[in-house]
């Protein structure tokens, strides 16, 4: 690998998706969403989850979400788009980057939850 393509792969900027067509995408089955809130911060939202999201704390994403690890969910497709969304959006870009690292082909930044309430997202009681 070459130093520039290095460069490229740890400065690559994450790109956006907007709330709306997450929403889309998530319904036709095109993208899964991945929430890496805590539980604590689950808790202070309400309990609400986003409907059809795969739960992996960013504190776990690394076993969860990495192929290779035998504790990786199933539900989760390094080939298949995915979208990452948090608490507050801060935390999502780092979880974001972490997923190209480990593979994923297709990898969004929601920034939060009320990100995909505003693009009329179901949510759900946890």
């Amino acid at each position: 690998m070459s130093i520039s393509s290095l460069l490229n792969s740890l400065f690559r900027t994450v790109p956006r998706i907007a709330p709306d067509e997450a929403v889309r995408r998530a319904g036709a089955g095109e993208l899964t969403l991945i929430d890496i809130r805590d539980e604590r911060a689950i808790r202070r939202a309400g309990g609400g989850r986003a409907a059809g999201a795969v739960h992996v704390p960013a504190l776990k994403l690394r076993h969860i979400a990495y192929p290779k690890s035998p504790a990786f969910n199933p539900a989760l497709d390094p080939g298949r788009a995915v979208a990452v969304f948090g608490e507050a959006g801060s935390d999502t870009e780092f979880a974001a980057r972490s997923l190209m690292k480990m593979g994923y082909a297709e990898v969004y930044d929601l920034g939060a939850l009320s990100a995909w309430v505003a693009g009329g997202g179901p949510c759900e009681a946890a």
